[in-house]
């Protein structure tokens, strides 16, 4: 006979769900994030050495959760699989601690899962504190040509236009049906994943220490003929960059993220031309803060200052990357 567990994830699939949370410095956000998360479903959070109260943040919402505390910032890719070692569900759901779980977002996510055999990766619409549609949510992988109209502003002036922003995957979305919505990339901000895809994938690579590991388990997915797609009706309210020092960190990380991508999945041609078109993306905002003084002006020269760094990508992560941490 089958087990009485077995049979309840049949039944209602989110029962086999146990939702992933890295945090550092997240003590503003995690406990709306937390109480989001339906309260019948295993939460493990590993705390990247944050140097705010999280930890203290944690303890006050009064969740029974698998606490991870590692002594030193493992980055997020690094952080989760520690995470997700821990975890022996079918389904592990990653959510960044400045997210929000919609109504029956996880329900809605696990039985597509349970729907698609096919489906490796599933996630869910992003919105922003207005509820407005984040072009965030899901979307087509880059390329050199939507690198240079991000960088010359077009991709801003035309948004959702399929010539100047061709990432975005807002107008189809919106005249889709109710089933899975096939992208390249879900965002790990709100992602589920089947245990066995991601065992099979390996995880994150720990080489992105934040920003384009999600676009990079994606792809790695989507060469093993595995599905990876939105669902519509799964949403959720996000605060992008929440968990950064400042902006011009967060972009520094992103731009290094975007060019290890290139170089990974890009091809020749988009490895070479990433770095120049990333460089150029921030000197033109530089100009334009010249001409009209903006408050972002100072982090885009800092920005501008650490190209050396960032425009060589992520190298390769030290050895002690996904190991460690105490858990509680």
């Amino acid at each position: 006979m089958d087990k009485v567990e077995d049979i309840e994830r049949r039944v209602r699939p989110a029962a086999g769900v146990t939702v992933i949370i890295v945090t550092y410095n997240s003590a503003p956000h995690i406990a709306s994030c937390l109480a989001s998360v339906p309260q019948d479903l295993s939460v493990v959070v590993l705390d990247n050495a944050s140097g705010d109260n999280t930890l203290d943040a944690l303890s006050r919402t009064g969740r029974q959760i698998t606490l991870i505390r590692s002594d030193e910032n493992l980055g997020f890719a690094a952080g989760v699989n520690r995470a997700a070692r821990a975890v022996q569900s079918p389904f592990l759901l990653l959510l960044n601690p400045d997210a929000r779980l919609g109504p029956d977002t996880v329900e809605r996510l696990a039985r597509a899962m349970a729907d698609v055999p096919d489906l490796a990766i599933a996630g869910a619409i992003s919105r922003d504190e207005g509820g407005a549609f984040r072009r965030t949510s899901g979307f087509r992988a880059a390329t050199c040509r939507a690198l240079l109209f991000a960088a010359l502003g077009l991709r801003a002036l035309f948004p959702s236009s399929p010539f100047f922003d061709p990432q975005s995957v807002a107008r189809d979305l919106a005249s889709a049906g109710p089933g899975p919505f096939a992208v390249d990339v879900v965002p790990g901000a709100c992602m589920m994943i089947r245990r066995g895809a991601w065992e099979r994938l390996g995880g994150f690579d720990t080489r992105f220490f934040m920003y384009s590991e999600d676009a990079d388990l994606c792809a790695r997915a989507r060469a093993a003929g595995l599905g990876v797609a939105l669902i519509p009706g799964a949403e959720f309210t996000h605060e992008e960059g929440a968990s950064a020092r400042s902006r011009a960190e967060m972009f520094c990380q992103l731009f290094a993220g975007e060019i290890a991508w290139q170089k990974t999945h890009g091809g020749p041609g988009a490895a070479r031309c990433a770095p120049s078109l990333l460089k150029l993306h921030v000197l033109v905002r530089r100009l334009v803060a010249a001409v009209a003084p903006h408050r972002a002006a100072t982090d885009w020269a800092a920005v501008w200052a650490r190209r050396a760094d960032w425009s060589r990508g992520y190298q390769a992560a030290a050895p002690s990357a996904a190991s460690g941490g105490k858990i509680t």
